[in-house]
This record gives structure tokens, C-alpha cells and sequence, in this order.
């Protein structure tokens, strides 16, 4: 969904190219692409959850620690990608001084080192890939999580009608797609869900409903969560990027619950989904738009981009499971896991929102030391 939204999302992008949708209008493959925007809040969502369940048994003492190794193994996984991309935007179109140095070399110092840290939305600073400004939400979304979960074990509720509520007292108004403001209602829905361990409580409820039931009412939160997003105005943001992605999650679960086949395939690409969201958008719209959108079916450019993405984050991951594991001295066929360390969550995402669906632990416990994390999930994307 996330690779689906930046392909096809905005026109302006592959302006000048021959894009042949068959049965589809382009004005279809926009809107269909453009809805595809709920990945963002379905990362969020997933954060949450994730976030929630890795803290809900660490003493008090070892948050700060845990979260520190958190945020620092989230900020190598991201530079693993980042920085070798820059070398190549380098190198074949000038991009990093253009865009980093073009006020000089000590801003062009500063713009670089605040786009390594995620942080460019925050300051305002230039970018060299637009895609990356979750990286800095996914660190507030870390560094954040164990005062929501605290919040909302004593309060339940009122933390969220309070998130709600008090931006409208101080007219603080949508403040942008890009903003972690905007996709923290989803987070906390995250949050609530798992604390107060409402999935199997509402699959008890789904089993009254029967096979062709649970089918029916899929469709229908399909639906009205497609109508949700593109009916309201971004004003409403806790609504459009918050509601509409919950729905979409619940709708999923129930379809995937008739089989597992999907839920171990989504996840096999969500343990590599963090590198294909760092990845993406460079291959996409910088090194290789050509070859992409000179397909002879939008849905080859989509393919070719998934299939792309996914065997270099592979290669990328198994490279830093052969180094680490010769570093430490162990042979390859074994891992380690620092003590006390988190449970990596894949931030993407496209396949670990799915895993919440029939099993719910896949999407919040990814202990694979390979796994790509950017920590907070599904999946990243992002929009």
C-alpha cells in the first residue's frame, strides 16, 4: 500500500511518462492510490501497539536504557540506508550539495546532520528524500510511548478524548501530512488497544457473527473507511487518519482470519519493510523512474519496485547479521540479543499491520535480530 501511494498518489510525479492503468481511468488509480495515505496511521497504530507491549513488563528503572537502544539501533537501521544513498544521489546528480550546501558549508553541515537524525521536519530544513520525515515521528513515537501507556492504564479513555479536545481549545488547527501531530490519534489507539486487550474480546464478539458475517461486515468497514478518508477534510484529521486506518485494521483482521498463508507471507516482507521504506522513494523517483514507470502496466512498476526493494533490504540484512555475528566472535548460524533489549518491530508495516489480524503477536513481537526496524511500524512508511 505505502509503494502503491507514492507511485501513483500524485501525477505531478510521473509527469511526462505513459502510465497504462487498462481498466482503470488515471482519476481511479489517484484516488485508490491517494487512500492508500492510511498506511502512515497504521504504522502509528501499530507503534502503539508494539511500543505498549514491549514496555508493559520493564521495571521502571530500565525504561530509559531500553528506550535509549531503541532509539539508537532505529537511527543505524535508517543509516545503513540513508548514507549509502546519499553517496549514490552524490555521485550520479550532484544531490547532496545541491540540496544540503546550497547556504553554505556550515548549514550544509547542519541540514545534513538533522536529516540523519529524522529531525528536518522539526526545523524545517532541506531534504533529500521527503519520505524520511517519519523517522523523526517514530522517535517521538519511542521516546513518547511509556507516558501514553502509563496515561491510559490509569485513565483509560480520557487521554484520548484529551488528545482530541485540547488541540481544538488552542485552535492549533492540521498542521500537515508530515507531522507527528496529525498521526498521534492512531498511536494511541495502539496504545489503548493493547492495554486494555481489546483484540480478543472483539474476536469473541466477531465468532457470533459466523463466517458470511464476519465477511459482510469486512466489506463494510472496507467501505466506510475508503469513504471516511475521502470524504472529510483534513481538518478532521483524528478522524481521517485515525478512525480510517482503525477500521481498515479490524477489516483486515477478520479476512485474514479465515487463513494464514498471507499473514506468514506479509510477514517475511514486513521483517524487511523498514529498508524498503527508506529505500523506495530514492529508487523511485531518483535512480531508477525510468525503468519503473516506462512499464507497459502500472502494476509492473509496482512490482518491479516491491521486488527491487525487498531483495536489496534482504542482502542488506543478511549482510549485518554475517558482520555482527563474525564481530562477536559467534558462527553464523547463531544470533544474539543483548540483554534487556526490545523486541524489534518492523516499522512497516504493509505485512505487520496485516499480522495484527488473526496473529497479533507476529505484528508486535518480531524478535529476528535481522529484522529492519525503524521502529514503529507498519509500515513506514510512508506517505
Amino acid at each position: 500500500m505505502m509503494l502503491f501511494h507514492h507511485c501513483f498518489a500524485f501525477p505531478s510525479r510521473y509527469e511526462g511518462y505513459q502510465i497504462v492503468t487498462f481498466l482503470l481511468s488515471e482519476e481511479t488509480l489517484n484516488t485508490l492510490a491517494s487512500f492508500c495515505k492510511i498506511t502512515v496511521g497504521i504504522f502509528a497504530f501499530v507503534s502503539g501497539y508494539g511500543l505498549s507491549a514491549q514496555s508493559e513488563h520493564l521495571k521502571d528503572e530500565k525504561i530509559p536504557a531500553a528506550v535509549g537502544r531503541r532509539c539508537r539501533k532505529m537511527l543505524v537501521s535508517f543509516w545503513v540506508i540513508a548514507i549509502p544513498c546519499m553517496i549514490a544521489l552524490q555521485i550520479a546528480q550532484n544531490r547532496v550539495i545541491s540540496v544540503y550546501f546550497q547556504d553554505g558549508r556550515v548549514n550544509g553541515v547542519f541540514y545534513l546532520l538533522i536529516d540523519l537524525l529524522g529531525l528536518r521536519t522539526v526545523f524545517g530544513t532541506p531534504t533529500i528524500c521527503g519520505e524520511w520525515w517519519y523517522v523523526g515521528t517514530a522517535l517521538i513515537f519511542i521516546l513518547s510511548a511509556q507516558f501514553w501507556r502509563k496515561a491510559i492504564s490509569k485513565y483509560r479513555w480520557l487521554p484520548l478524548a484529551a488528545f482530541v479536545l485540547v488541540p481544538r481549545i488552542l485552535d492549533v488547527g492540521y498542521l500537515g501530512g508530515t507531522v507527528p501531530l496529525s498521526f498521534t490519534m492512531p498511536y494511541l489507539f495502539g496504545i489503548y488497544f493493547q492495554t486494555c486487550d481489546l483484540f480478543p474480546k472483539l474476536d469473541q464478539a466477531a465468532k457470533k457473527l459466523g463466517a458470511v458475517g464476519k465477511l459482510l461486515l469486512a466489506l463494510v468497514l472496507f467501505t466506510v473507511s475508503f469513504f471516511l478518508y475521502h470524504s472529510l477534510d483534513s481538518s478532521l484529521y483524528e478522524i481521517r487518519f485515525g478512525i480510517s486506518p482503525l477500521l481498515f485494521i479490524l477489516a483486515c483482521r477478520m479476512i485474514l482470519s479465515y487463513t494464514a498463508e498471507p499473514v506468514r507471507a506479509l510477514s517475511f516482507i514486513g521483517k524487511y519493510s523498514g529498508n524498503m521504506y527508506y529505500l523506495h522513494s530514492i529508487l523511485l523517483y531518483a535512480l531508477l523512474p525510468d525503468f519503473l514507470y516506462q512499464q507497459s502496466w502500472c502494476g509492473l512498476t509496482l512490482l518491479w519496485l516491491l521486488a527491487i526493494t525487498l531483495v536489496v533490504s534482504v542482502l542488506i540484512e543478511k549482510s549485518k547479521s554475517w558482520f555482527c555475528t563474525h564481530r562477536r566472535g559467534l558462527p553464523p548460524t547463531h544470533t544474539q540479543r543483548e540483554p534487556g533489549l526490545m523486541p524489534r518491530l518492523s516499522l512497516c508495516h504493509i505485512s505487520t499491520f496485516v499480522s495484527v489480524g488473526k496473529e497479533v503477536q507476529l505484528a508486535t513481537y518480531s524478535f529476528s535480530s535481522s529484522a529492519a526496524g525503524s521502529e514503529a511500524a507498519v509500515f513506514s512508511c510512508t506517505a
